[in-house]
């Protein structure tokens, strides 16, 4: 009899907990659903893209440079770059513009000014960005975009490539004024090498962008060039020299190869001055991608550098004292958690500089998102402008510089 009993009273405590244990698992499903919305199929992703290019009115389409049809079987090779895409708000009206480089001679580069309706416009011809790759200047690779002669507007360098001469192009926003960009390069800047990553930035923190190109494209031995090697059939019957499978063999020769950096100062009117040597980048290697990042958090732009097949370098910059600077680190709440897209105008008296928050900028790179100003030896902040990509605009007065300043987005 007590058996029996015994025997019972074991067996509902085993249901008992099986049911709770049901129970438990039952739950965690109902809050799963709950968290990721009742009606959505387990992993069903909750975002779906559609092309919308030719209805937006961008029917821009990339071509190749053109070379000879004996080439054909070297063309993918040398012939593969150039496409390249960047974002920037050349009218300042608060609404993302878009510009397209082609590489092929005679073929235009393409701005579409976004009209805020859904819908873009080519406006690169009469902004004075479309003919820009014509025969002995070289052809575009990519552009970079920054406010160069801080008038608040943000200027473009297109950097370009070719055999002989690059051609590179620096173009001034006088929108407002003129209602096109004007050529400012010449000089150190428009032959400036193969200038496959470019950056601005403030080196000195004394109120102007400065820029800094890394080059070269295949260096091999020293004392063989390739140029000389093919300059060795130049002369020769052109069925000879034109057909690729009669050139010699580029083995461990170097084809414009241990080509130094560039670091261009910003003197204003006065134009730019190459002082590579004077501040200590002296290196040769085949430079591709460069970011600009406060490293240590001093308040001053060091410098990293990607190079193909070499070591990477770390320019640790040290800034005479006497320049001040201001730096800020965004934090999206209605907008993107890092802010990209958000736009910062600093006022200093009458002079205005502006820099974008970007999610990459210049060939396979993208700076520290943090937004880094040089203030001259004025030491003053009088405003800042914040405009959000939610559209928000936040006004700041008179912040304290030489620090970084977190700033996270109004509510409204």
């Amino acid at each position: 009899m007590v058996h029996a009993v015994i025997s019972r009273s074991l067996s509902q405590r085993r249901l008992a907990v099986g049911v709770l244990f049901v129970a438990a698992i039952a739950l965690v499903v109902i809050l799963n659903r709950r968290s990721s919305g009742a009606a959505d199929a387990p992993g069903e992703p909750r975002f779906h893209f559609t092309n919308i290019a030719h209805e937006a009115g961008i029917d821009f389409v990339h071509h190749g440079p053109t070379l000879d049809p004996r080439l054909d079987n070297i063309a993918p090779l040398i012939s593969s770059l150039g496409a390249s895409v960047t974002v920037s708000d050349v009218n300042n009206d608060g609404w993302p513009d878009l510009f397209f480089t082609n590489s092929r001679f005679g073929f235009p580069n393409a701005l579409y000014l976004n009209r805020g309706d859904g819908t873009f416009v080519d406006t690169a011809r009469a902004a004075g960005l479309a003919d820009v790759n014509r025969p002995g200047e070289g052809v575009s690779m990519g552009a970079v975009w920054g406010d160069f002669d801080n008038d608040g507007l943000e200027d473009v360098l297109i950097y370009k490539w070719g055999y002989l001469f690059h051609g590179n192009n620096l173009r001034l926003n006088f929108l407002p004024e003129l209602g096109r960009f004007q050529q400012a390069a010449e000089g150190v800047i428009a032959d400036a090498g193969w200038a496959w990553g470019a950056q601005l930035g403030d080196l000195d923190n004394g109120g102007r962008n400065d820029l800094f190109i890394v080059n070269g494209y295949v260096s091999g031995d020293r004392d063989r060039s390739y140029w000389y090697a093919a300059s060795k059939i130049a002369g020769a019957y052109s069925g000879v020299f034109e057909d690729a499978r009669a050139w010699p063999a580029i083995g461990t020769a170097s084809l414009s190869g241990y080509e130094r950096s560039r670091v261009l100062v910003n003197r204003g009117l006065a134009g730019w001055s190459d002082v590579a040597s004077q501040v200590g980048v002296t290196d040769e290697y085949d430079g591709r991608a460069i970011v600009l990042v406060d490293l240590f958090n001093r308040g001053v732009l060091d410098v990293v550098i990607a190079n193909q097949k070499q070591p990477a370098l770390v320019y640790k910059n040290s800034v005479a004292p006497g320049n001040h600077w201001i730096a800020f680190k965004l934090v999206g709440t209605r907008s993107n958690h890092s802010a990209i897209g958000a736009e910062v105008t600093l006022e200093t008296g009458a002079t205005r500089q502006l820099q974008t928050v970007d999610g990459g900028m210049g060939f396979a790179s993208q700076n520290d998102r943090r937004l880094h100003f040089g203030l001259g030896r004025s030491g003053r902040a009088d405003r800042v402008v914040i405009r959000w990509p939610s559209g928000t605009v936040q006004t700041l007065e008179h912040l304290a510089v030489d620090r970084l300043h977190v700033i996270t987005e109004p509510d409204r």
